[in-house]
């Protein structure tokens, strides 16, 4: 007789659940929260007065407005579930939250929190990414040692961290402050100075990835390896055949 087999019914269900041998409908998605600082990126209201000419469609046949369009409308059918960080590195903060947690409420409460400070971590250097590469796009042809494991990264997780990560890496490390292009209101909410994050606020740990691979003098973590999960036959090949 087995150890498994010589357990208790309850024993066992409690096993094959815990160790997932037991077969499940996936949980359902809860619905993605857009926070309120970003809502004017995502959703701009006044963006209908400028394309009311070229964008005309009968909102009043559905007893909807014009500027449905570009509000209502993309919150139900213009929006894609993207991860937010690569699985590992999503892995380093809810290893570090749940042993400063103590119950289920708590630890939610600090991932909430986290993801919060993520989002505005990735958004804060997507757009100062893009402001220099605009400007300078000659950087957009530097080549670095590992530029192809970005690359494999980016595809393997699709994550808006490791996205964001890739950008980032054809920067200088020493950046001057340039003025924004544009009118980022989706930065933060201005009427809600609470949202503005502190300059120098010290960022979370494990910090963020998209700082640490950037600038090689951090102390802050590094990332890890991507998993060979899909080996490039391709590549392989060439490297056996030689030059």
């Amino acid at each position: 007789m087995d150890f498994v087999s010589g357990m208790n019914e309850q024993h066992r269900e409690y096993l094959m659940e815990y160790f997932g041998l037991k077969e499940h409908p996936p949980p359902e998605v809860p619905p993605v929260e857009v926070p309120s600082w970003q809502n004017g990126m995502l959703f701009p209201e006044d963006l209908w007065r400028q394309f009311l000419k070229d964008c005309d469609w009968p909102a009043h046949k559905f007893g909807m407005k014009p500027k449905d369009m570009f509000t209502i409308l993309p919150r139900h059918f213009n929006l894609i579930a993207v991860p937010l960080l690569d699985l590992d590195v999503f892995a380093r903060d809810v290893m570090e939250l749940s042993r400063t947690s103590d119950t289920k409420e708590e630890f939610f409460g600090h991932m909430g929190e986290r993801q919060d400070q993520r989002r505005k971590e990735m958004m804060k250097f997507w757009h100062k990414a893009w402001t220099h590469l605009m400007l300078r796009p000659e950087l957009l042809l530097k080549t670095w040692e590992g530029k192809h494991q970005e690359m494999r990264r980016a595809y393997e997780f699709g994550s808006f961290d490791a996205i964001t990560r890739f950008l980032a890496c054809h920067l200088p490390t020493e950046m001057p402050e340039l003025p924004p292009l544009g009118n980022p209101d989706w930065e933060f909410n201005r009427e809600d100075p609470e949202e503005d994050p502190k300059e120098d606020q010290v960022p979370s740990s494990p910090a963020s990835m998209v700082t640490a691979r950037t600038h090689p003098d951090s102390d802050r973590d590094t990332m890890s390896p991507v998993p060979n999960r899909k080996k490039d036959e391709n590549i392989e090949r060439q490297k056996e055949e030689g030059p």
